[in-house]
């Protein structure tokens, strides 16, 4: 089991801005906020955004997750040939803190998930990784 993490922990952690977060991640859970900022962002109605992009989560409606697509189960966000997330910007709070996982966000614990080969990683606090520019 990975170590229980606070906002003080320091963890090495860093971002090369490949694409591996963006494969392979399961349910990106958005919230309405992120539907209508990711939505205003690429120019389409909220209604629009969530029939195309977006499905319910099974058991867990009314929780909405951004569909993948292709074999690697990329996110339907990600520019693959731009090789990056196509709303960077406003893309959803679970990508902004990834690698971490919130395990309660109201006693602020996380733990560090499944990590990319990131090659410049550097002690960091957690708080310090969420508040990252």
């Amino acid at each position: 089991m990975p170590d229980l993490l606070t906002l003080k922990s320091k963890v090495n952690l860093g971002c090369d801005m490949c694409d591996t977060c963006c494969k392979y991640r399961g349910d990106i859970r958005i919230t309405a906020k992120n539907i209508f900022e990711i939505s205003m962002y690429m120019g389409v109605t909220p209604l629009f955004f969530l029939e195309n992009y977006t499905h319910e989560i099974e058991g867990l409606e009314p929780e909405r997750a951004l569909n993948s697509v292709g074999k690697l189960e990329e996110c339907i966000l990600y520019d693959t040939i731009g090789k990056k997330c196509s709303v960077n910007p406003v893309k959803p709070l679970q990508c902004v803190v990834f690698p971490l996982f919130p395990e309660n966000i109201k006693n602020d614990y996380f733990y560090v998930t499944e990590q990319c080969k990131c090659k410049n990683k550097k002690e960091v606090t957690v708080n310090e990784w969420l508040n990252r520019k």
